[in-house]
């Protein structure tokens, strides 16, 4: 789906000018996946989760993304300014404003290096883990047993029918038909356009790698990028995580990644609606991943919405209504499905 970067990338241009590498990566990933989950929801509540279905609605939804050169490939982009690289003198555009928090500590202290040997440090060896996992996993196959049980199934369910709804009976005694699948339902497109399971694997890997992206955004806004990066990485090296999500098709590291960047877009947002709507977005996406997100995702979502009514003005009800829309398709649907279907947003419960 590399149409939607290009929409990701329009989206963080225009919302986000000027942004640090960190910020634009959270926010280029955040709008990618909200983006593909919402297209996913359309098309798997009307059977047209499939091959065609998905080119068709990435061309119509990313049409007016290629409308704007900023968006495009380097090539494109470099040969469509020409002109205004050689445009006469004192025609220049003005610069574009830098987002971040505040300077940072000046270096060459001991104490800079050795926070920043140590980061290094915890990330390489947490790295050398999970890659090792994962091409454990990419070359014996996924053996873990929630994968096996009903993630893979959803993911097989999801391609096969054509339909984002798993209301099948797949363990007894376990309600697992009525969870909330956004993980389940990425790899299920990814599954449709490559007809491959192998992002099932790798997924993880790359979501943990955004989550360090995303730690470093939060951090950076107080000027502690390193230590955020090192501390989010020894959470990704404890057992519990290490030990279960590279190379396997559990869903905690999207849910982890959709509540880190929905905060690391709060730190940096100002008057604008949009990173208020994005971190609406970004709760929805966690909401939609697990029954255990529901707390954590309330309280983003409580936040986001007190200062977004706090700070922005005349374009807080619009931005407040466009927010809590994204929140529905990026995830609370699964919640009004069980709520239609059974009675109950939390069947377990």
């Amino acid at each position: 789906m590399a149409e939607g970067l290009a929409l990701a990338t329009s989206v963080r241009r225009r919302w986000w000018p000027g942004a640090r590498p960190s910020l634009a990566v959270t926010v280029v990933a955040l709008v990618w996946l909200c983006w593909a989950l919402v297209i996913g929801q359309l098309l798997g509540a009307v059977g047209q989760l499939n091959e065609l279905g998905l080119l068709a609605a990435a061309t119509l939804t990313t049409a007016p993304a290629w409308f704007d050169p900023r968006a495009w490939p380097p090539v494109l982009r470099d040969a469509s300014n020409w002109r205004h690289r050689h445009r006469a003198p004192g025609s220049a555009r003005m610069a574009e404003p830098v987002e971040g928090g505040g300077g940072r500590s000046a270096p060459g202290s001991w104490e800079d290096r050795a926070l920043t040997v140590a980061t290094v440090g915890v990330v390489l060896a947490v790295a050398a883990v999970w890659v090792a996992r994962t091409a454990i996993a990419v070359h014996r196959g996924i053996d873990d047993p929630d994968s096996l049980g009903y993630h893979l199934p959803f993911i097989a369910t999801f391609a096969h029918s054509g339909f984002a709804d798993q209301h099948r009976l797949l363990i007894p005694l376990y309600p697992v038909q009525f969870y909330p699948a956004n993980d389940e339902l990425l790899a299920a497109i990814a599954l449709l356009l490559t007809k491959s399971v192998v992002f099932a694997a790798v997924k993880n890997l790359a979501f943990g790698g955004l989550i360090l992206v995303a730690a470093h955004t939060l951090g950076d806004r107080y000027r502690a990028g390193r230590l955020a990066v090192a501390a989010a990485a020894v959470v990704l090296g404890f057992p519990v995580m290490a030990f279960s999500q590279p190379g396997e098709a559990v869903n905690d590291a999207l849910m982890l990644l959709g509540l880190l960047g929905g905060l690391a877009v709060l730190a940096h947002a100002r008057d604008r609606p949009a990173p208020y709507v994005l971190a609406l977005g970004a709760a929805g996406l966690a909401l939609g991943v697990k029954f255990s997100a529901i707390v954590p995702a309330a309280a983003l979502v409580g936040v986001a919405v007190v200062l977004l009514l706090a700070r922005t003005g005349a374009a807080r009800w619009r931005g407040l209504l466009t927010g809590i829309g994204l929140s529905l398709l990026t995830g609370a649907s699964w919640y009004l499905r069980n709520l239609a279907t059974y009675g109950n947003p939390v069947p377990p419960v």
